[in-house]
């Protein structure tokens, strides 16, 4: 297979940039060969497999080593891809946005625990730290201190914070819990925010502000910037947990359901963040699809309806832990069973009360929100065959009946493309996140072309309602900045302002979020 050059670079200048990378991080850490390559692809890819490849990949060591790639990229115009761990799957994973740039794996080498404070409750991690590494690091060093973790425990701690991922417990939002990085700039200088940019600090991972702007959040989603350290606050292990299911048998629940839980949650009756996931999320990672029905199109209504008896669930299913002592996590479970036993066929159980076939997901959520990293979620690519999907997740308001009115409309949206409707509600209590897991057969060009086509129709659909994406693919990047369209795109205009102030040559992770450098603006690329 020849090199994908990227656009705009010669072979002349990519084989400079090549020996120059070898001899900053060793022959062995740049990648060349499809072989090698083939790690970072995106094995979800909506698309050709072209659209996203990569020319290289390059792993330095060191930040100082991160220093110098940056430098060679911007003396031979070779654009650079950042990735951490690169198992962000359904967001495209470990390939570039930009078809031949040079992937920048911060993880293959740097991925080291630096630091862990039990007294003050952190841990400093570079970006290869996946979840298992840090609670693995905990507990051989019997820390009393839990992590907060994603669905799938292989990501980077580092990496999802950057994303604004979130977790199950009450320090679930990750870029909210971090405090304090480390950041090579696009032109190889390299900073520490907050604290950090005091000499000696002592409070770099206590105290997240430090004087002036507050820089931070410009280097999430975004090509500002790579991180290569970052404090992350810890929880201290509480004396016990409970995880609780509460099943809802029938679609229209989900209105009453979101106006009782909305004002408990803003209320803080609930420790973590409860969400509702439904049927086909949830017997997806028990369950392949063949097993419920063989036949063209969506899973018809009496399948779903024998899929839900058969593993004792709801067509959506409420999962929330509560932390403490056994008698006070069983007296407040039992107050807010109250609020929601009137709901006809409403059922409620602990992962005591069950360990039959459909308590599964269950057992998991308590394994996650208790600070145990998991890979049982990857179980629902197996729903179809070769497995793949994309992510469609609007915000909108904790409106009961709006909220509804969403649902059907992707329902109906995704049975008309002959397609399930997985999904999962996350209620914020001010906001709501409703993911919607666009699933397709990745080795069939037709369903993953439709796959791509509806996603885009639907992030179109949303946006016309108000209703903004929170993170997407790399095959949608530009549609979702280009909804956030108020005043003439004046957001997205000002995000290019700063790509072109600090990043002349364009070389950092072009069109991440939308945001392309001036070299390559307006391309079709």
């Amino acid at each position: 297979m020849s090199v994908m050059l990227p656009p705009g670079v010669s072979e002349r200048d990519f084989s400079t940039a090549i020996d120059a990378f070898r001899k900053v991080v060793g022959d062995e850490n740049v990648l060349t060969t499809p072989e090698e390559l083939e790690r970072y692809r995106d094995p979800y890819s909506p698309s050709g497999p072209d659209v996203n490849r990569a020319s290289a990949a390059v792993a330095p060591g060191s930040v100082e080593e991160v220093q110098e790639v940056v430098r060679i990229a911007n003396q031979t115009g070779v654009p650079l891809s950042v990735i951490a761990t690169g198992n962000n799957r359904g967001y495209g994973a470990g390939a570039p946005r930009l078809a031949g740039a040079v992937v920048l794996d911060t993880g293959k080498r740097m991925n080291r625990v630096l630091e862990v404070n039990e007294k003050l409750g952190y841990a400093v991690v570079e970006p290869g730290v996946s979840y298992f590494d840090l609670y693995n690091y905990l507990r051989e060093n019997e820390i009393g201190l839990w992590i907060d973790c994603a669905d799938l425990g292989w990501g980077s701690v580092l990496g999802n914070a950057m994303e604004r991922g979130g977790g199950y417990t009450p320090f679930g939002d990750h870029f909210g819990m971090h405090c304090g990085m480390e950041v090579v700039l696009p032109d190889g200088d390299v900073v520490r925010t907050g604290m950090g940019a005091l000499p000696g600090s002592s409070t770099w991972h206590l105290f997240p502000y430090g004087y002036g702007p507050y820089l931070d959040g410009i280097f999430t989603q975004s090509n500002y910037g790579v991180v290569t350290k970052m404090g992350i606050q810890l929880m201290p292990a509480p004396p016990g947990a409970r995880t609780h299911l509460i099943t809802f048998d029938q679609v229209d629940d989900l209105a009453e359901v979101v106006e009782i839980t909305s004002p408990l949650v803003m209320r803080r009756v609930f420790h973590n963040l409860p969400i509702l996931r439904n049927i086909f999320l949830d017997g997806g990672v028990m369950s392949t699809r063949a097993e419920w029905y063989q036949g063209e199109g969506a899973l018809p209504d009496s399948a779903v309806e024998e899929m839900k008896q058969a593993l004792n669930l709801g067509y959506w299913n409420m999962y929330f832990t509560l932390y403490g002592r056994p008698e006070e996590t069983e007296a407040l479970a039992a107050r807010i069973w109250s609020f929601y036993e009137h709901i006809p066929g409403a059922r409620f159980y602990t992962t005591e009360d069950r360990d039959d076939r459909g308590s599964h997901v269950l057992h998991d959520r308590h394994r996650i929100s208790t600070g145990t990293p998991s890979l049982e979620e990857l179980a629902l690519m197996d729903w179809i065959p070769n497995g793949g999907h994309l992510s469609i997740a609007p915000i909108s308001t904790p409106d009961g009946v709006e909220l509804l009115e969403q649902v059907h409309l992707l329902r109906d949206l995704a049975k008309s493309h002959g397609r399930d409707y997985c999904a999962l509600v996350s209620l914020f209590g001010k906001a709501v996140i409703h993911v919607f897991l666009v699933l397709f057969d990745t080795t069939d060009d037709q369903d993953k072309s439709g796959a791509l086509e509806l996603s885009k129709q639907l992030v179109r659909d949303a946006a016309a309602r108000g209703h903004g994406e929170m993170r997407t693919h790399n095959a949608l990047m530009d549609e979702v900045a280009a909804s956030y369209s108020w005043n003439e795109g004046a957001l997205l205009r000002f995000e290019e302002k700063i790509k072109d102030a600090i990043d002349p040559n364009g070389i950092l992770a072009p069109g991440k979020s939308g945001i392309w450098p001036a070299r390559f603006r307006g391309q079709e690329l």
